[in-house]
């Protein structure tokens, strides 16, 4: 969907729980996929449902996978 929004010219974005409205470049501020707690998760998916059952170990791998530095696993302090 990503690619499809893109080709016609669109800008993909990432709406949380709290009807805030983020552009791409700040996805990993979002609450949302595999970020801390994904308390702003507004629809779960397969994906965010394995990381809400993960262990936090599990968690922290996923969301580095995911973020990299902008990683926030639960229990994290950045």
């Amino acid at each position: 969907m990503t690619d499809q929004l893109r080709a016609r010219g669109r800008g993909p974005v990432v709406v949380d729980r709290q009807g805030v409205v983020r552009r791409e470049r700040d996805w990993h501020a979002a609450d949302v996929f595999w970020q801390a707690g994904q308390e702003d998760l507004l629809v779960a998916d397969n994906q965010t449902r394995m990381y809400g059952e993960a262990t936090v170990e599990q968690r922290g791998v996923l969301s580095r996978l995911a973020w990299g530095s902008c990683a926030r696993p639960p229990g994290s302090t950045a």
